[in-house]
């Protein structure tokens, strides 16, 4: 919230800072001798608007900008710059500084006035009457924001791969929002909630009883503090040479003395039951603010079959949407968390899963196609089931795809069972698609998905039968903040592990430990399960066993995954308010954030899937959020872009995942820091003053000694020419701001820089 509120100030003070140059650009508008180099700082001024506006959640300035920005270029493209152009120009920009000014003064301007405006400029937007293909000095206006998904991503692919995209009607799927998101963004502000009123009227009671507690707790010890002086000034008035000396005042004294430990009892009898009373509001409390979190999945739900229906409509398929458990209430976090990756998994079924109506009638079955997302909670985990009746994954083509991506190697491929093969397709930068389009290809959405339920702690497993369908399973904690840990003692140290990935506690007998190809196990229900010394899993330094006949053993299970990790001291289990590391950290390997103890300790929360994936001696791939070279130093990206509230942005979204950021403000400055400092990537906006990021790109690519940085560009632009021209000048891949999701940036940037 702070950060938004803070970055929409900026921008007030920036826009009426380029509206008023934009004013004096527009006066040399018809009496300039180079017409294009006006309407192109004009342009690129209300495109930069445009895009900050819409990151902001101002709409009516987007609006305004883009309805501008059209009118101008069309004037433009037929030669029409007269006075009449300058003046509908003017009137945007009075209209927008009137938007500025009320933003910044907490009002609104009126819906009529600014629709009017915007009206009149869509009104005289003049139609094309030839087409010209975009140069790369002045490339093709578009769509703007920064808000960008997996559906805006081009890898550098060899041009016969894509032919086929570019000769495909591009039509753009919105993907659904909550239930409330316009309202927020409307507001510039953060997330909204339904919460009952009845629920908010215990809770203000309750922190009305806690107020009133916490003020008898004070009398309590103050009461209490009164005796200990009494007691004192009575032992040290009675001692020798004190001051009751006379035996009257002595015997006085002493009785005093005398009662005081009966008073001092009662008043901590008294004190513990008022404690106890505390303890259980307390508990209350943080169950109804557990439960004034939690929403129904209803509100994501909503706008899947809308979302599904309009990227069949796309891909020329028919399918129908059946959903279930929409009523299961979920925690607000964990709603806003999952929302990319069931995205991710719907367009997976639709776009690899679900076949054409011929393929369909070919193959015996329905020429429409059945999508089901069925949802179910498993106590303190929410299943969410995303199946599909379509084509099912070919395991032959993912191994060699796996292999020829050097993923795997022959060998191990042969040691992989169907099951183990079919879960490569959450490897970064995998795909078995043909072609890369608008909607697959690139291999990046289901890396997102892995990466994002691992950080939740919860875990993505699959089912799929060739010919018949896939199903995805999602299991994801209820709540994010607060939750149930299990408390345990390894190596002198305290750790948390999360209930919902704990499947039993016990003692084991230390004869009934056995090795087994040079790794410990047990028998567990029946089946070996593998042992883990925890010290060791963590790298800690500590005594083998604390016990002289048992161990402490925690089984931990994530998704088909399960091992006994053995530790030195099982402590108890106990509600938790699970903070995350923040920005400057992120998560670390082997932990997802900590938690305080009543003493005031900070104690790690350990993250089981790290945990467990510890067993495994396969190379996995992993994103590139916090990836460190060899060395331990952190990832330098360089990255240039000319609007300031944009860079701040995605720059912010990579600090935050471990990534150093140094930030140029056009082509030349981000050149120039090239030739002195060395880094892992270059990040480029492609409009930019001085020098554009088609240029960039293609000095880097001449100069020796950087032909071989990564480069990725991430622009408004998003025509299959621009694409083509960005990637031919040398970028490895290419984002749209349109469908912004920190998750992609990430994957991509990892696909890239391996």
């Amino acid at each position: 919230m702070s950060g938004v509120t803070a970055l929409i100030g900026r921008f007030l003070a920036t826009a009426s800072e380029r509206l008023t140059q934009m004013g004096e650009v527009l006066s040399t508008l018809r009496g300039s001798g180079d017409v294009n180099d006006v309407v192109k700082r004009i342009g690129r001024d209300l495109h930069t608007l445009k895009g900050e506006a819409r990151l902001l959640g101002l709409p009516e300035i987007e609006r305004v900008a883009h309805a501008s920005e059209d009118m101008l270029f069309s004037h433009h493209r037929a030669q029409q710059i007269t006075e009449f152009t300058e003046q509908l120009l003017y009137e945007a920009i009075d209209i927008i500084f009137t938007c500025v000014q009320a933003r910044g003064e907490g009002v609104s301007v009126s819906e009529a006035e600014i629709e009017a405006v915007v009206k009149r400029l869509r009104d005289n937007v003049l139609p094309e009457t030839r087409a010209s293909a975009p140069t790369q000095q002045q490339p093709p206006e578009h769509d703007d924001g920064l808000s960008f998904g997996d559906d805006d991503i081009v890898l550098a692919q060899p041009i016969e791969q894509t032919e086929a995209k570019e000769n495909k009607p591009e039509a753009k799927t919105p993907e659904p929002k909550p239930e409330g998101d316009d309202g927020d963004r409307r507001q510039g502000g953060g997330r909204t909630m339904h919460v009952a009123t009845a629920l908010l009227d215990n809770m203000t009671d309750e922190i009305s009883n806690l107020s009133g507690s916490l003020v008898r707790n004070r009398q309590y010890l103050a009461r209490l503090t009164t005796m200990v002086d009494d007691l004192r000034e009575l032992m040290r008035a009675t001692g020798e040479g004190g001051e009751a000396q006379d035996p009257v005042e002595r015997a006085a004294a002493l009785e005093k003395i005398a009662t005081l430990p009966g008073r001092i009892t009662t008043e901590l009898r008294e004190f513990r039951e008022h404690h106890f009373r505390l303890d259980l509001s307390f508990s209350e409390l943080s169950e109804h603010t557990r439960e004034a979190r939690l929403q129904a999945l209803r509100s994501v739900f909503a706008g899947y079959p809308s979302f599904v229906r309009n990227v069949a409509r796309q891909e020329g398929k028919r399918i129908r949407v059946e959903t279930s458990g929409e009523e299961l209430g979920i925690d607000q976090r964990v709603l806003d968390e999952i929302g990319e990756p069931c995205l991710h998994l719907l367009r997976n079924s639709v776009v690899h899963g679900i076949e054409t109506p011929e393929e369909r009638r070919r193959s015996g079955k329905r020429e429409e196609g059945l999508v089901s997302i069925h949802a179910r909670q498993d106590g303190e985990l929410v299943r969410i089931e995303f199946s599909d009746d379509g084509r099912g994954i070919d395991v032959d083509r993912v191994r060699r795809r796996a292999i020829a991506m050097g993923t795997i190697d022959e060998e191990h491929a042969s040691r992989l069972n169907p099951e183990e093969l079919a879960r490569l397709v959450f490897t970064s930068g995998l795909s078995t698609a043909a072609t890369t389009t608008e909607l697959a290809g690139r291999g990046v959405g289901l890396d997102v998905v892995s990466t994002v339920i691992d950080r939740m702690g919860g875990t993505v497993t699959l089912e799929t039968i060739h010919g018949v369908g896939t199903k995805f399973v999602l299991q994801v904690p209820v709540s994010l903040s607060l939750t149930r840990a299990l408390f345990l003692e390894t190596a002198d140290q305290t750790f948390a592990v999360p209930n919902a990935a704990v499947v039993e506690v016990y003692r084991l007998p230390v004869r009934e430990i056995r090795t087994i190809e040079g790794r410990e196990t047990t028998s567990f229900r029946g089946k070996l399960l593998p042992l883990v010394r925890l010290r060791e899993a963590l790298g800690l330094k500590g005594i083998k066993d604390i016990f002289v006949n048992k161990v402490g053993v925690v089984v931990l299970r994530s998704g088909d995954d399960m091992a006994g990790f053995v530790v030195d001291n099982l402590i108890g289990e106990r509600e938790i308010v699970a903070r995350p590391f923040g920005h400057y950290v992120g998560r670390a390997y082997m932990a997802s954030g900590v938690t305080l103890m009543e003493n005031g300790d900070v104690v790690l929360i350990l993250h089981p899937p790290d945990l467990l994936r510890s067993l495994h001696d396969t190379k996995r791939t992993r994103g590139a959020a916090g990836e460190a070279r060899a060395d331990g130093s952190e990832r330098r990206i360089l990255y240039a872009e000319d609007s300031i509230i944009t860079r701040e942005y995605a720059a912010g979204v990579l600090r935050s995942r471990g990534f150093q950021v140094v930030e140029a403000s056009d082509g030349v400055e981000a050149f120039e820091r090239l030739q002195v400092d060395r880094f892992d990537l270059l990040l480029t906006d492609l409009q930019m003053p001085r020098m554009d990021g088609f240029k960039l790109c293609a000095q880097v690519r001449k100069d020796p000694r950087l032909k071989n940085l990564p480069i990725v560009v991430m622009s408004t632009l998003d025509t299959p020419e621009t694409k083509r021209m960005a990637l031919d000048a040398g970028a490895d891949a290419y984002l749209v701001k349109s469908s912004f999701a920190a998750d992609t940036l990430i994957s991509t940037i990892g696909h890239v820089i391996r």
